[in-house]
């Protein structure tokens, strides 16, 4: 990564190493050479591109639009995406905060490809420790009505790439909260995550609005707000987020129009009653309604729905199975194995899609501690996990295998799967393509 410091007539950038903070002495003497390109409020160049090649360097604005060095009063954006001139950046960009608050103040005024690439890189050094969650939320609370400013409803589709990676930073930082179980788990910390969902739902609803025709009633409707290809799939990613962070309206139409749905007498109608952008999420929606552990609604998604369905549907089920375990309590209790049992053992479920219904299952916080203890069980050499790399017709098969390893923020369940890995010389749990 680098920073961008910004004066009336100078800018001074740097590189950091982009690793987290406690890493950075190890590997802070690595210099790359990265290209620098500035441009100003009205999408000129600012002085002439260069390489960054040192540690950091002074670089004077020499304005090549209209403006003075020293008029610049709206913001300034370092390598910007631009992709008519074949213009991108690889590289995150670490503004100061006098920098950032410009940029914020007139978010509405940047493009929606710099949008997303502000977005991400905030998420990112957020997860990297530079900045903290709280300046994070602050900031996507700053600039999230400003990009739906100019935005019409029935109109305007808000930005798919930039509210999908919104919907994936707040569902992470969930799943972290969701994840790291607090040493004493005092009132204090349940509390701050049902403020973190709290702000998620009220974030998400805001784009929603635009995708929908009707929030209260119709979020599941087989029409779209906006006749355009991605209104279908940014509603998709919303209302799957939504479920993610137990919002119990969107869970409670999911669960409606699903028996709405199998009690057609067409099965053509049956299948298509919902549009194929959200058909997901209404089964994820359908699974995690009930919290006391009903069985009814699994049952009948695995043993009517399952089997009546073509592949594309079986996928999308597999994807959303993990949400058994907001049905359950934390672990899913024995919702959660029914659904894994079911992967395992079900004729109708390829091996292909075995490991990708595992894979799935992983994403949902709880869950994934409930597969790992499920496929590392058993014997060396005998364990769901041995027996299905030994199985796997190659890396594209073994790769998701051992990536499930990587999902965990825990120490301690690191240390366990380092043990699980490397522990024994008498079975091979990695190639060529998956160390870990």
């Amino acid at each position: 990564k680098f920073g961008a410091r910004f004066y009336d007539d100078e800018t001074m950038v740097e590189q950091v190493p982009f690793i987290t903070r406690e890493m950075v002495d190890a590997f802070g003497a690595q210099l790359w050479s990265i290209p620098i390109t500035i441009r100003d409020e009205s999408g000129q160049r600012v002085g002439e591109s260069f390489v960054l090649r040192d540690a950091n360097t002074s670089v004077l604005l020499n304005s090549n639009s209209s403006n003075s060095s020293s008029s610049f009063s709206d913001f300034l954006l370092v390598n910007f995406i631009d992709a008519e001139h074949g213009l991108y950046n690889f590289f995150r960009t670490f503004y100061d905060d006098a920098s950032l608050s410009m940029i914020v103040e007139h978010f509405e005024a940047i493009e929606p490809p710099n949008q997303f690439q502000i977005i991400s890189d905030r998420f990112a050094l957020m997860l990297a420790t530079y900045i903290s969650p709280e300046s994070y939320l602050d900031f996507l609370l700053d600039v999230v009505d400003r990009m739906l400013l100019d935005k019409v409803r029935g109109t305007d589709t808000p930005d798919l790439s930039t509210w999908s990676v919104i919907a994936q930073s707040l569902l992470t930082m969930d799943d972290i909260f969701c994840e790291l179980q607090f040493e004493a788990n005092t009132a204090d910390d349940v509390s701050l995550r049902a403020y973190l969902r709290q702000f998620a739902r009220d974030v998400l609803y805001r784009a929603l609005e635009f995708v929908v025709v009707d929030v209260s009633r119709g979020v599941f409707d087989d029409t779209c707000a906006v006749d355009d290809g991605d209104c279908g799939i940014l509603k998709g990613v919303l209302l799957d987020a939504l479920i993610r962070v137990n919002d119990r309206n969107v869970i409670r139409q999911a669960h409606e129009v699903y028996y709405q749905c199998i009690e057609h007498e067409d099965v053509d109608v049956q299948s298509e009653c919902v549009a194929d952008d959200v058909w997901q999420a209404m089964i994820a929606g359908v699974l995690s309604f009930h919290t006391n552990g009903d069985d009814a609604d699994l049952n009948h998604v695995l043993d009517e729905l399952y089997p009546s369905v073509a592949i594309d549907k079986q996928q999308y089920i597999l994807n959303a199975l993990g949400a058994v375990y907001l049905a359950g309590g934390d672990d899913g209790g024995g919702l959660l194995l029914r659904a894994i049992e079911f992967i395992d053992k079900s004729d109708a479920v390829p091996h292909n899609l075995k490991i990708a219904g595992f894979n799935a299952i992983k994403g949902w916080c709880y869950a994934r501690n409930a597969l790992w203890s499920w496929l590392s069980g058993g014997e060396i050499g005998r364990t769901p996990f041995d027996r299905y790399f030994q199985n796997a017709s190659g890396l594209f098969s073994q790769e998701p295998l051992t990536a499930m390893a990587d999902t965990f923020a825990s120490d301690t369940k690191y240390d366990e799967i380092a043990q699980f890995f490397n522990g024994s010389t008498a079975v091979t749990r990695t190639n060529a393509g998956t160390q870990r």
